[in-house]
C-alpha cells in the first residue's frame, strides 16, 4: 500500500512538473507567434499551474521575482520527489 501511494504521489508531482514545463514553452510560443494573446490552451495551463505558483509565492514571502516562480516551483517539486525514491527502489 505504501508503494502504491508513493507511486501516486510521484505521478502527481511529475504531472505538475511537466505542466509547468508546458506552460513555459507555450507562453514563449504565444508571445513570439501570437503577440501574447491568450487562447484556450494558455488559459488551461494557467489554471493548472497558478495554484502552485501561489503556494510558492507564499513560501518565498514574495522575494522571488515573477519570472523565476516557475523555476523555483519546478525545483521544489523535484525536492518533494526525493523522499519517494527509497520507497520505490525495492519494487523494480
Amino acid at each position: 500500500m505504501t508503494v502504491f501511494l508513493a507511486e501516486i504521489a510521484l505521478y502527481t508531482l511529475s504531472f505538475f512538473f511537466w505542466l509547468i514545463v508546458g506552460r513555459v514553452i507555450l507562453d514563449v510560443l504565444v508571445t513570439v507567434f501570437a503577440g501574447g494573446r491568450p487562447n484556450f490552451f494558455t488559459e488551461l495551463f494557467a489554471r493548472g499551474t497558478d495554484p502552485l505558483f501561489a503556494v510558492v509565492r507564499l513560501l518565498t514571502f514574495g522575494k522571488v521575482s515573477e519570472g523565476l516562480i516557475p523555476v523555483v516551483t519546478m525545483a521544489l517539486l523535484l525536492l518533494l520527489r526525493l523522499p519517494l525514491a527509497p520507497l520505490l527502489a525495492g519494487t523494480q
